[in-house]
């Protein structure tokens, strides 16, 4: 036997893989499973949801920043919001949660799901058409039969609800809202808590709660809803922005409750509700503020149909009280009644509004209103109701200042009806007042008839001790008529009138409307109801006439609605534009239909007035004519102008209405329009009556507009084409192109106007601005800055046509800017805070030669008043300095002054100065050649009229020449030859002359002009500034400085006058005048002389004792004003009175440079000291002269 030593291999182990099969079929989808979560969170899952969610609520939408899924875990989300068409977010919260987990919403599906959101923000808004914004949004998931029901929470969230059309929106500090969103048949509810705790506002609290039932077709309100409202002290406030109540704020604090149900169609109604602290105030009530409190409120009723039966009605206020109860409208055979009383001290709180006078304080008074419907009795024989209306005025009384007034005239109204299924009779009208009565009865078989006379002189009367009408009065005498008929189940009203005297005066557009008789006549016709009473009206017509006016008005209406179908119309007046008289005329016809309402042969022209008080020949009138198309589909209106036919005897209209076009009319908050226009200037002052518009040339303008909510982005430019202007003598300048352009915002609610862009171009320079304009409630908030950019270019130019060719302007731009609060009452501009500057930058400008060097001329506002910052600046080389101010009397006019230190030293002068400028004060000048020199100027007063009255200015003031010399001019030369003296090649000023300047007149003396060693030649009297000369030319000698007997003597008292008058250019010298001036100048020289021997000049006047023949009356000008001494009077006989020693002779001085003659002074004899010491002893001898002055130059005393 044999072995072997082979081990035999270990068998060869198998692995074992389905374990781990298994566990990949069991761990792979479970990890798929966990998962879905992750993925259905992540930002791509995040887009398909909101994609998904948006299709659902097209066009409104979601969005958040994440969301957190879960399957056995409700859903988080991060920042939900609400969107709706538009974007804006209704409803956000940071957080939220949805009561459902990823598993419910993908497998199980619950019947109720919950929203919950923490700590959001409900912005919610309803449109003027009732629309609310969240409930459109809503309504893709609001299906007429919904499987579920979502349930939304909003926990201590803030809600503001807005009311287009009002101004201040409804606002909760806290809310907790709870919205289920049902499914069928449930109806949806709401529950909403609310507060009002926030720091600086009232606190209160409100909660409303209520059910909409589902139909078949969806949600119906009116078929089964609910209301319950209770409030504790809820502040509110109302302030409509648009509408007949628009800027009129109310507020006050509700507490009560309120219940609404309505089942199957049946409303059932109760409530009591106090409103304490009620406030009415605003611009519609011009400044007054109502406040009554506590005002209660309480009401129970039911019915339907349209039919409510009232239990109780009660409103009652500290000056007003109403009840009602019984069925309102009363039924054939119910019963009703509705009292009222209005306690009319409630005018005292309504002063402006009224216009209620201003001393006048009601006492005591009230009206009264009672009306009752009864059933009538029961053996009556058709059932049937009485209707019986009193209202009347009683004890009516107030005090006016110290004294009583009452109103005693009876005013009253009662009413008397008797009222059937078929039929109704008036049985009794009687309305009585001092001023209107009017009475009625009949039936509706027979007709019922009204008639009425009125006074308006007689109402005006009666009024003006209680209300302040102004400048407003009437006069007039009229009557009226009208008739009711019932035929055939149609009733016909037919009316007529008419008025004898008519005076309206005092009104804002016209000033007087005078009318010796106007005729009216009114008819209407349509179906009736089984009553007799008007079901609609099918056509209606009123014709008016006078001598002056006609009104013809056509309607027509269709069986299947209540607007008109067509319209026809004319009217014709004659008004008086500021004593022209104007023919205007408009006419057009209307056609309404379901697509479209057409205007069509619309005409509207004015032209000259041919009859008493107008023109005698007819001129063709100035006539626009267009059309106009509203498409009710696309809600647009269009407005064009069309050419008129050629064989029209008529103008193009002065103003024009080109092109409107408008869209968006119905739309909330989306309107739009586009209006072009032009004009004429010469047409407009033709067809208005303008003849003072001197402005001449076409007009453009463009207006585009549109809505935006509550704002309107407002753009326009008016232009202003080839413009002319007419001087007083008429001639015409040419002012180029101007242009006005506006780019600005409108903030309806908060009445503010954001200029973006102001815009004004002109040939003359450009100035353009932004800011804000805003008009809150009674006052202009303004707040504007811009720059202004004077054209120099053109400036010069003008300056150079108009002045002198070598007249030139240059400087640089200058901010304007205007600031502050502007009341919009009568006389508010003087109680502005208003506070700007505008102002022109000069750097230099260049007339006649005088050179206006860098200055600034600003105009500021400070608190509403003007001032005019001082100017200081270099004058042809002298210094000016100017004080203006802006001042205002008592008598409301306004004053540009000059301070008394405004001045001018050392200005140098040439010809064109003396020429332009110094002639006007120093008439020698004019003319004159080789001027060189200096001039100064001191201002004493200066005061030029704002409103344009040049007669009022008024200027005083000394010009002071400082060694002027000049070559003569034609006066001096003339007044060389009348005085017979010698010729110079130079004259020289030195002495200062005073100025007066009255209106256009300018009055001067004290110039003194040396035409040799020894004479002068004076001048005084006026010129105006046409150049009108009455002056008074003197000559007078020059005597030695020392006494010289007989010869100083006879040099003192030897002086002509001559009297100048015509033009400057022209002037006049009397002949005659000058012949009797020197016979006197002989006679005074000859009876000096004989004066000097004592006795001999009594020899020659024929003896001693024997009278001397009285000389012949004349009538002479009046004298010079002299400020020299006085002329001496005639010596006494006797030993001569001693004489004061002449002073000493002065080395320095030329001794017989001395002038002696009384009111005229050698400069060149003075020192600067001595003349410095003269002129103010003239100044203080200003005053004790001046009327003396003004007597002599024939003005009154002032």
């Amino acid at each position: 036997m044999s072995t072997t030593n082979e081990v035999p291999a270990r068998p060869r182990r198998r692995r074992r893989w389905w374990p781990w099969a298994v566990a990949a079929v069991v761990l792979i989808p479970a990890l798929l499973f966990a998962a879905v979560p992750w993925v259905a969170s992540s930002a791509w899952a995040k887009a398909k949801i909101e994609a998904a969610a948006n299709r659902v609520l097209a066009p409104g939408g979601v969005s958040f920043d994440a969301v957190r899924l879960s399957w056995f875990r409700p859903t988080a989300i991060t920042a939900p919001a609400l969107l709706d068409s538009s974007g804006r977010k209704l409803v956000e919260a940071p957080t939220g949660t949805f009561s459902w987990s990823l598993w419910q919403i993908l497998f199980a599906r619950p019947v109720v799901g919950t929203l919950t959101l923490h700590k959001g923000a409900v912005d919610i808004g309803r449109s003027t058409e009732g629309d609310i914004d969240l409930i459109d949004t809503l309504k893709p998931i609001l299906k007429d039969r919904p499987d579920h029901t979502i349930q939304i929470r909003i926990e201590d969230a803030t809600l503001k609800f807005t009311q287009q059309g009002v101004a201040d929106p409804f606002y909760a500090d806290h809310a907790d809202i709870a919205i289920d969103l049902t499914r069928f048949p449930e109806p949806i509810a709401w529950d909403l808590k609310l507060s009002r705790d926030r720091e600086g506002s009232a606190a209160g609290k409100l909660n409303i709660a209520g059910s909409l039932g589902r139909v078949e077709a969806g949600v119906s309100p009116m078929k089964n809803a609910a209301l319950a409202v209770t409030a504790d002290q809820w502040p509110w406030r109302i302030a409509p922005t648009f509408g007949e109540l628009e800027g009129l704020r109310t507020s006050g604090r509700l507490s009560g409750s309120i219940d609404l149900k309505v089942v199957d169609g049946a409303l059932t109604t109760s409530g009591d509700a106090t409103f304490d602290g009620f406030t009415a105030e605003g611009p519609k009530l011009s400044g007054d503020v109502i406040v009554q409190t506590p005002l209660k409120l309480g009401w129970k009723a039911e019915g339907r149909g349209g039919v409510y039966q009232i239990e109780r009605f009660a409103f009652d206020a500290p000056v007003a009280s109403l009840s009602a109860s019984g069925e309102f409208p009363p039924a054939a055979d119910r019963s009703a009644k509705l009292e009222g009383r209005v306690d009319l001290t409630l005018a005292n709180l309504l002063r402006h509004t009224l216009h209620l006078q201003d001393d006048v304080t009601v006492e005591k008074g009230a009206v009264t209103l009672t009306a009752e419907a009864k059933a009538r009795a029961g053996n009556a024989a058709a059932p049937g109701q009485r209707i019986e209306v009193h209202a009347a005025l009683s004890d009516l009384a107030a005090k006016k200042g110290e004294t009583t007034i009452a109103w005693d005239d009876p005013t009253s109204m009662t009413l008397l009806l008797d009222r059937s299924p078929d039929s109704i009779a008036l049985e009794r009208l009687d309305v009585r007042t001092p001023f209107l009565t009017a009475s009625g009865k009949g039936d509706l078989d027979s007709g019922i008839e009204v008639d009425a006379s009125f006074d308006l002189a007689a109402a005006r009367a009666k009024v003006r001790d209680w209300v302040d009408l102004g400048k407003f009065d009437a006069a007039g005498a009229g009557t009226l008529r009208a008739r009711y008929t019932r035929q055939d189940g149609r009733y016909q009203v037919a009316g007529d009138g008419g008025i004898k005297g008519l005076v309206l005066s005092g009104l804002p557009v016209l000033e007087t409307v005078r009318r010796d008789e106007i005729k009216a006549e009114l008819a209407v016709r349509g179906e009736a109801e089984a009553s007799g009473l008007p079901r609609d009206w099918r056509y209606a017509s009123l014709a008016a006439r006078s001598a002056e006016d006609e009104l013809k008005l056509e309607t027509t209406s269709p069986a299947d609605r209540p607007t008109p179908e067509g319209v026809k119309a004319l009217a014709r007046t004659v008004v008086d534009l500021g004593g022209a008289k104007r023919l205007v005329e408009a006419a057009g016809s209307v056609v309404a239909g379901p697509d479209a309402i057409d205007a069509s042969n619309l005409r509207l022209a004015i032209g000259r007035y041919v009859g008493p008080g107008g023109d005698f020949i007819p001129q063709d009138p100035y006539v626009w004519r267009g059309a106009a198309r509203y498409d009710v589909k696309k809600d647009e209106l269009k407005i064009a102008r069309r050419d008129a036919p050629p064989e029209a005897q008529e103008r193009e209209p002065a103003v024009s209405i080109d092109d409107v076009l408008a869209g968006g009319l119905r739309s909330n908050g989306s309107t739009w329009f586009r209006v072009r226009a032009s004009g004429d200037f010469d047409s407009i002052r033709d067809a208005y009556g303008l003849d003072d518009l001197p402005v001449g040339g076409v007009l453009a303008v463009e207006c585009d507009g549109k809505q935006s909510g509550d704002a309107w982005d407002l753009d326009g430019t008016v232009q202003g084409q080839k413009l002319t202007l007419t001087e007083k003598d008429g001639s015409k300048t040419d002012l180029g192109m101007i242009t006005l352009s506006l780019d600005s915002r409108l903030a309806v609610p908060e009445r503010r106007l954001d200029v973006a862009a102001l815009k004004l171009d002109t040939p003359f320079g450009t100035a353009d601005g932004e800011g804000t304009v805003a008009v809150p409630e009674k006052a202009a908030t303004v707040d504007m800055k811009g720059m202004l950019a004077p054209n120099w270019d053109r400036l010069t130019q003008e300056l150079a046509a108009r002045v002198e060719p070598g007249a030139s302007i240059r400087g640089g731009p200058h901010a304007w800017s205007l600031t502050g609060r502007a009341p919009l009452e009568e006389g508010g501009l003087a109680k502005s805070t208003l506070n700007g500057e505008v102002g022109l930058q000069l750097d230099l400008v260049d007339v006649f030669g005088m050179r206006l060097e860098k200055t600034t001329l600003a105009l500021r506002a400070v608190d509403g008043k003007p001032v005019i910052d001082p100017i200081d600046a270099m004058l042809n080389g002298g210094r000016l300095q100017l004080d203006p101010a802006v001042e205002t009397d008592e008598e409301g006019g306004r004053w540009l002054t000059l301070g008394q230190g405004s001045s001018l030293a050392g200005a140098i002068v040439n010809d064109e100065v003396s020429h332009r400028f110094l002639s006007y004060v120093a008439p020698v000048l004019d003319q004159a050649t080789r001027v060189e020199g200096k001039v100064s100027f001191d201002l004493v007063d200066a005061r030029f009229d704002l409103d344009g009255d040049a007669r009022k200015t008024k200027v005083e003031g000394d010009v002071q020449f400082d060694e002027v010399r000049f070559m003569p001019g034609p006066l001096v030369d003339q007044l060389i030859d009348v005085f017979n003296l010698e010729r110079k090649a130079i004259f020289v000023l030195r002495d200062p002359i005073s100025v007066r300047i009255l209106g256009r007149t300018i009055y001067q003396e004290g110039l003194i002009l040396p035409v040799g060693e020894v004479a002068v030649i004076g001048l005084d009297g006026w010129m105006d500034f046409d150049k009108r000369i009455d002056m008074l030319a003197t000559f007078a000698a020059v005597p030695p400085r020392r006494d010289i007997p007989v010869l100083s003597t006879l040099l003192r008292n030897a002086q002509i006058q001559v009297p100048l008058t015509g033009t400057l250019d022209n002037p006049k010298i009397d002949g005659e005048k000058i012949k009797q001036r020197f016979q006197d100048f002989g006679e005074s020289l000859l009876e000096t002389t004989l004066g000097v021997g004592a006795g001999i000049g009594d020899i020659f006047r024929r003896g001693p004792g024997r009278p001397r023949p009285a000389p012949p009356v004349r009538i002479a000008p009046p004298p010079p004003v002299v400020e020299g001494p006085a002329r001496p009077a005639p010596r006494l006989e006797g030993p001569a009175p001693a004489r004061d020693v002449p002073p000493p002779p002065r080395p320095e001085a030329d001794p017989d440079a001395e002038l002696l003659l009384p009111g005229f002074r050698l400069p060149f004899s003075r020192t600067p000291e001595e003349r410095q010491l003269e002129k103010e002893a003239r100044q203080q001898r200003r005053t004790e002269k001046r009327n003396e002055r003004r007597a002599r130059q024939g003005l009154p005393p002032l």
